[in-house]
């Protein structure tokens, strides 16, 4: 497994950062209220993810005093 390594005051590219999250074991949750207003009920999902209605996430969030973007 290759870490990726961030250069000071860059961001690190979406797609490496997602793999290396995965790597490690990151669990992703979709909203599921966005998979149906962008149609993304038939697209590929990323290895370890789950979709998930809002309530779930914002407990989940707000128990972990979490930041997403």
């Amino acid at each position: 497994m290759g870490l990726l390594r961030q250069k000071k005051d860059e961001f690190s590219p979406a797609g490496e950062l997602i793999k290396t999250l995965t790597d490690l074991g990151a669990r992703f949750y979709i909203c599921a209220s966005c998979v149906k207003h962008y149609g993304l009920d038939t697209a590929e999902r990323i290895e370890n993810s789950e979709v998930k209605p809002g309530s779930f996430l914002a407990e989940m969030l707000m128990e972990r005093k979490a930041l997403t973007f």
